[in-house]
């Protein structure tokens, strides 16, 4: 039993190499290499835990991205895996500023249990979304010059005797100063503020529910060319066929999204049809409300 552990001001340095090693690899055990233990229950308590001012730096040097973590702060009142305590919440706190984003986490937990039923609390404010575009598994045929996150989101997760996995997420999400842009830098879809609120009692039955959707003076830029092709094609990607030939297996769960309340205010549509001799051009204004609904 430890009954108190402070760590105060620690520092890490992770680099990611070309050749996707770590600097800190050696500091791994190899399992392959480590001889046999016979494993046996270890039984633990550990009591108010704490990390101040903890900071981490990570570079990524296959990405050319560099990542700064400040302001750790890190409370664990207590975690345990005595059998008396496994049916009792335990109630961390993190807070940090990532890339200058601040960030906390809060929640509750039972990390023991057969339930592993947990609930945590995100919040972000002002999650920069085109810096971390180089993470995507693939590439995008228009650009994201600006587009930022705020979230206040409940997760909760929990799993029955039959290890069945139930994950719901509640709260709102708002997408600021969007700006997409063709790979020519000309205007695609200009989204000043995207608000959504989120009520899904459980993704894992790929039945998505929204509570709100409010879209505040999008802006549509719309171009048809010569050659019959339309600049909003970008967001399409190049999918090609299976090489194999081989037919994808369809979900039994198809996806579904449904809205309670769909809101579209101020909006604008701009369209340039450059395919007639004579250019044809058009501005359309919108506004739009509906109730609830199946999308997708």
């Amino acid at each position: 039993m430890i009954r108190e552990a402070r760590l105060k001001e620690p520092y890490i340095n992770i680099l990611f190499n070309e050749d996707r090693s770590y600097n800190l690899s050696d500091l791994i055990v190899n399992e392959a290499k480590a001889p046999e233990v016979k494993k046996e229950q270890f039984r633990f308590s550990l009591n108010n835990i704490s990390i101040f001012n903890g900071s981490i730096d990570f570079s990524d040097n296959p990405k050319k991205k560099r990542h700064t973590v400040r302001n750790i702060r890190i409370n664990i009142p207590f975690i345990s895996n005595l059998p008396y305590y496994t049916d009792t919440f335990i109630q961390p706190a993190f807070e940090a500023r990532f890339n200058d984003t601040p960030v906390s986490l809060t929640g509750t937990s039972k990390p023991f249990a057969d339930s592993l039923q947990t609930n945590v609390e995100i919040k972000l404010k002002d999650f920069d979304i085109p810096y971390y575009l180089a993470y995507i598994p693939f590439e995008l045929n228009f650009t994201l010059p600006s587009a930022k996150m705020d979230a206040a989101l409940e997760i909760s997760f929990t799993q029955d005797k039959k290890i069945r996995q139930t994950i719901g997420i509640n709260g709102p999400l708002t997408f600021k100063g969007v700006r997409t842009e063709g790979r020519d830098g000309s205007p695609l879809i200009i989204l000043p503020q995207l608000n959504i609120l989120i009520a899904t009692p459980d993704v894992m039955t790929y039945k998505f529910h929204l509570a709100k959707v409010l879209f505040e003076s999008p802006e549509i830029h719309a171009v048809r060319f010569r050659n019959g092709t339309m600049n909003l094609q970008s967001f399409i990607s190049d999918a090609k066929d299976n090489p194999s030939g081989e037919k994808t297996a369809s979900r039994d769960n198809p996806v579904q999204i449904s809205v309670d309340d769909f809101q579209l205010k101020e909006g604008s549509v701009l369209f340039d049809d450059r395919l007639p001799e004579d250019n044809f051009s058009a501005q359309l204004h919108l506004r739009w409300k509906i109730g609830r609904g199946i999308l997708l």
